[in-house]
């Protein structure tokens, strides 16, 4: 072959011919780039990122919810009912006696007035004398609402079935009061005074010695 001039290496050596500067638009020349990191290699840590945040966030709604469901829970309503709870008896005043004007009956009057607590009514489910050898019959029938301000008069009619289940030789001063308050039932003692407690035993005393006469 003739001719003069280099030859290139690709011709000598059968070598790879060497890169060349690329042109560039402004006139600086570059090298060509090199290979790039995998798309998947670079964003790899953005989805642990946006994992976190999402956790993050997750949990804050959850701590926001959990905390307006605890202010409702602490300021709920309460009914009126359940505020204000069971009546209660303030006191049982005893207003005498009343003997019977027939002779050979067994019975006797007692006559009380029952007022409630200040709040809300009290129901009476019953009121009765605890002597088991005595029945006792309120006059209004039980069961009655009582009030702190319309108090009730109540008249008992004792009769006595057994004179030998009486202790006529002790004073009690007691008369229990049975209250209703929905479902439940709840049972008092009330002790009256000793004026109550000297009439009920004398008239107990002249009913069951003149039975036993």
């Amino acid at each position: 072959m003739t001719g003069s001039g280099p030859v290139s290496g690709a011709a000598a050596g059968g070598g790879p011919e060497p890169e060349r500067p690329v042109p560039h638009p402004g006139g600086t020349p570059h090298a060509t780039a090199g290979p790039t990191a995998p798309r998947d290699v670079v964003s790899g840590a953005r989805p642990l990122r946006h994992r976190r945040a999402a956790t993050a966030l997750g949990i804050a709604c959850a701590l926001l919810l959990g905390g307006i469901a605890a202010a409702n829970t602490l300021h709920r309503p309460v009914r009126s009912e359940d505020a204000r709870g069971p009546g209660r008896i303030r006191s049982v005043a005893y207003r005498g006696l009343t003997l019977p004007t027939a002779p050979g009956k067994h019975t006797f009057t007692l006559h009380v007035r029952i007022t409630a607590a200040p709040g809300p009514s009290a129901t009476v489910q019953d009121v009765r004398h605890p002597f088991t050898g005595l029945t006792t019959r309120s006059s209004p029938a039980a069961p009655f609402t009582v009030t702190e301000r319309h108090p009730r008069d109540v008249a008992l009619t004792i009769t006595v079935r057994d004179c030998a289940a009486v202790p006529l030789d002790v004073r009690l001063p007691f008369l229990d009061v049975t209250l209703r308050y929905r479902n439940d039932m709840q049972h008092h003692t009330e002790v009256l005074d000793r004026a109550y407690a000297t009439d009920i035993t004398a008239a107990l005393r002249d009913l069951c010695r003149a039975t036993a006469a």
